[in-house]
């Protein structure tokens, strides 16, 4: 199955798997390791915000405080947060400038 880059929100670790969260609404599971994921994608585009998550920063909405030690990131189109560790937190806010 072919995936547009622009469609992934987010790729999350599964074990020795990854799930590909799509904008549709859908995900997709590789038998890729994440380490794969955060090599192949482009920079400019994403970015890891903790050591099982990489979002595509274009669909980032906010990043919220939660206890003064993480930080929660919304995605479009996703209620829930993904967690954003304090050690990536300055290049995640870099990256979206």
């Amino acid at each position: 199955r072919f995936i547009r880059i622009r469609d992934i929100v987010h790729v999350e670790a599964a074990g020795n798997y990854t799930e590909l969260h799509l904008a549709d609404g859908t995900t997709a599971l590789t038998s890729r390791p994440l380490s794969t994921w955060n090599e192949r994608l482009p920079d400019a585009h994403f970015a890891r915000i903790h050591r099982s998550t990489i979002v595509n920063v274009g669909r980032v909405t906010r990043v919220e405080p939660t206890d003064g030690r993480s930080y929660d990131v919304y995605v479009a189109d996703r209620d829930s947060p993904l967690s954003l560790s304090r050690r990536r937190a300055r290049m995640l806010r870099d990256q979206l400038g």
